[in-house]
């Protein structure tokens, strides 16, 4: 399978920001999908979409003649990626990577934890209707970020 041009969706956050910049220092033609009403900025060697993630057929121009889908949106956001799952297997994209990043969803027991029931359904949804398709899927669990701007309180603050 030949992967070339590549949609991202959620480019302006801690997570899509870098893999933006790596799919495009590897040669990528790269698709960011953004909101109407986004002001982030993206680089000039990126081609930017604003779609509206709850139109069916705003996605679906967007990701006509797309090769993978990588989404990195928000955990609170992540049931917005139904619909683009949906639009992105019917408009033919061969790979998609869910946003998936953080805990390790796969482990029974974590699997069990109710802060976890979007991610999961997003996979029962990948799982299910990938099948007889050309699109395949691949998660990528990496563990919780600490690092991400987390407020750290010293002693004092919490003292005073």
């Amino acid at each position: 399978m030949s992967i070339s041009k590549v949609a991202l969706a959620g480019a302006g956050g801690n997570i899509g920001a870098p893999i933006l910049k790596e799919l495009i220092d590897a040669g990528f033609e790269v698709t960011v999908l953004t909101r109407p009403d986004s002001a982030s900025t993206f680089p000039s060697a990126a081609r930017v979409v604003k779609v509206d993630y709850d139109s069916e057929s705003s996605l679906k121009d967007a990701l006509s003649g797309q090769d993978a889908l990588i989404s990195t949106i928000t955990t609170a956001s992540v049931s917005q990626q139904h619909k683009l799952v949906d639009v992105a297997i019917s408009a033919g994209v061969k790979r998609i990577i869910p946003s998936e990043f953080g805990s390790d969803t796969l482990n029974p027991d974590n699997r069990k934890l109710p802060v976890f029931g979007q991610k999961i359904a997003v996979q029962q949804q990948l799982e299910e209707k990938t099948k007889g398709t050309q699109t395949s899927y691949t998660y990528f669990i990496n563990n919780v970020f600490l690092d991400v701007r987390i407020p750290v309180y010293t002693l004092s603050q919490t003292i005073s």
